[in-house]
């Protein structure tokens, strides 16, 4: 039988919203870091996303629970 820990760690990553063409459509994600805590993985971003410009594509750092 496979078991869960119980804390909740959270992979961080990159992705654009927008294609070439102007179209709408969410990108593949590139890994930043992975089984960070809440605190530290909306550091990342934050810190991620305030030195690097969205650009036309809108590439933001995001974070989701693993």
């Amino acid at each position: 039988m496979m078991r869960q820990g119980t804390a909740e760690t959270y992979h961080v990553f990159t992705r654009t919203w927008w294609t070439c063409q102007g179209k709408p459509q969410p990108g593949r994600k590139t890994t930043l870091a992975w089984r960070c805590t809440y605190a530290e993985a909306r550091a990342l971003c934050q810190e991620w996303n305030a030195e690097h410009r969205p650009g036309p594509q809108s590439r933001k750092a995001e974070f989701e629970r693993e």
